[in-house]
């Protein structure tokens, strides 16, 4: 049976099916994509653009079907700590969809390499804080990022030390800030960055669904306020940030 596909409506292609990695000084550009069973044609080919103020690059990673490592995607001019941004494009071939954009994701979450222990929900950007050391950006448009001030060296963002100070805090603020603050009823397929988060802590963290406001008391917020409490003493376990602070952790040896 010949398979038909749905394009009256531009596709957001889900968070987690994009895995973008920088690496080295130029960094060099490692994209990982799940492009299958978002209706798209197998033929269309799929880019990657990267953004950092006025330059932009834009590479060819193959099609729907066969999407393609490269090694040689290097963003000449960047440091390793300048903040880039992305997307990543499905664009038609063929017949009446030839040059259309058919789909897109633009808030991209973007690792250093290694393992980053829940920051991959976060897009880290290196700006001018002052005297303050990090703090959250919450953008409809590019997600939650983790800004962090300018003078604090890469190598100490990827230290376990500052991920178990800054990553805890970070979910707790996120969580609080969409079920206290907006009130939101989270949906797990919410494409803006609430689906992933609240996915991030059900699946990754293994932690029952939020308790059904409805059946919530009148004027309270104490069922939800235990469930983030929960979600973050899971987190924290399941990681083990009190690695570094205890006997042979990096923290542990300083001084």
């Amino acid at each position: 049976m010949k398979r038909t596909f749905n394009y009256t409506g531009r596709i957001k292609i889900p968070q987690d099916r994009i895995t973008i990695t920088l690496q080295g000084d130029p960094p060099a550009i490692r994209a990982s994509l799940n492009l299958k069973d978002l209706d798209l044609p197998p033929e269309a080919p799929v880019v990657v653009e990267a953004y950092h103020r006025t330059q932009f690059w834009r590479f060819d990673f193959g099609t729907v079907a066969s999407p393609r490592g490269r090694t040689d995607c290097l963003l000449d001019g960047i440091r390793p700590k300048d903040p880039v941004r992305f997307r990543v494009k499905v664009v038609g071939s063929e017949g009446e969809t030839a040059g259309r954009l058919l789909a897109e994701q633009a808030s991209i979450p973007v690792s250093t390499g290694g393992e980053n222990k829940g920051a991959a929900l976060l897009g880290v950007e290196f700006t001018d804080l002052g005297d303050r050391i990090w703090k959250l950006d919450f953008s409809e448009q590019e997600g939650v990022r983790l800004l962090v001030n300018k003078e604090v060296l890469v190598d100490v963002t990827r230290s376990e030390t500052f991920k178990s100070l800054v990553l805890p805090e970070a979910l707790e603020n996120v969580l609080r800030r969409m079920l206290i603050e907006e009130k939101e009823d989270p949906d797990p397929e919410d494409p803006s960055w609430r689906g992933p988060w609240y996915k991030f802590v059900t699946e990754s963290l293994n932690q029952d669904d939020l308790p059904d406001r409805r059946e919530q008391p009148t004027g309270t917020e104490q069922p939800r306020e235990e469930w983030i409490a929960k979600a973050v003493e899971n987190y924290c376990r399941r990681h083990k940030v009190m690695a570094p602070y205890q006997d042979g952790g990096e923290a542990g040896n300083e001084g």
